[in-house]
C-alpha cells in the first residue's frame, strides 16, 4: 500500500479549488507506464461502451469513487458513481520525464449537486501526485460548503484514487 500522501486545497477567485495530492509509489518505469497506459482497467474498470466524442482522445470510464470516513473499527467507505475520462499517456520532457495522463471526473447521476474535477496524474521518481482543480456545486452556496466539507471530501476522495493507482504500480506484475 502507498504511504507518505500528502495533499492540499486552496482556493481561486473564481470559485474553482485547487487539489494537489501525492503519495509514494516506487515502481519500475515500465510497470507504470502499463498500469497508466494499457492497464489502466485494473484501477478503473474496462472503459464504456459508448463513448462519448472526448476531447484529446480521451476514454470514458465509470467507477465508483470511493472515501473513507471514521476512524479505527468504526470506519464507513462512501461511494459516488462517476464518469472518469483519461487521456492518452504521455511523457513529460523535463525535468524528469514524468510520466503523466490528463483526467478529470464527474458524478454520473444527479451531477450538479457534486463537485467536477479536471486536472493531471502524473508519475515522477517514484512519487505518483495528482494537480488541478475542481468546481463546486451550487454556486456561492457550494463555495461556503466546500471550506467546510467538499475540500475534505476532495482530499480524501484524491487519496482514495492515489493508494488505488499507487497499489496496482507496485504489485508484482504477475499477479491478477
Amino acid at each position: 500500500m502507498a504511504s507518505g500522501l500528502r495533499s492540499e486545497t486552496s482556493s481561486d477567485p473564481a470559485g474553482a479549488t485547487r487539489l494537489r495530492a501525492a503519495t509514494r509509489a516506487p515502481a519500475h518505469r515500465s510497470r507504470v507506464r502499463a498500469v497508466l497506459g494499457d492497464g489502466r482497467n485494473r484501477w478503473l474498470a474496462d472503459p464504456l461502451h459508448d463513448q462519448p466524442d472526448l476531447p484529446g482522445g480521451a476514454t470514458r470510464y465509470a467507477l465508483d469513487l470511493e472515501m473513507t470516513v471514521g476512524s479505527g473499527g468504526a470506519q464507513v467507505a462512501l461511494r459516488k458513481a462517476a464518469f472518469v475520462d483519461v487521456g492518452p499517456l504521455h511523457e513529460a520532457r523535463a525535468p524528469h520525464r514524468a510520466l503523466e495522463v490528463e483526467i478529470s471526473w464527474r458524478a454520473s447521476s444527479m451531477a450538479p449537486l457534486f463537485p467536477v474535477f479536471a486536472g493531471t496524474l502524473r508519475w515522477s521518481a517514484g512519487e505518483l501526485s495528482l494537480d488541478g482543480w475542481y468546481a463546486p456545486p451550487l454556486g456561492t452556496v457550494g463555495a461556503a460548503a466546500d471550506r467546510v466539507l467538499f475540500r475534505m471530501v476532495a482530499r480524501r476522495t484524491a487519496r482514495w484514487l492515489l493508494d488505488r493507482i499507487a497499489s496496482e504500480m507496485t504489485r508484482s506484475s504477475d499477479q491478477p
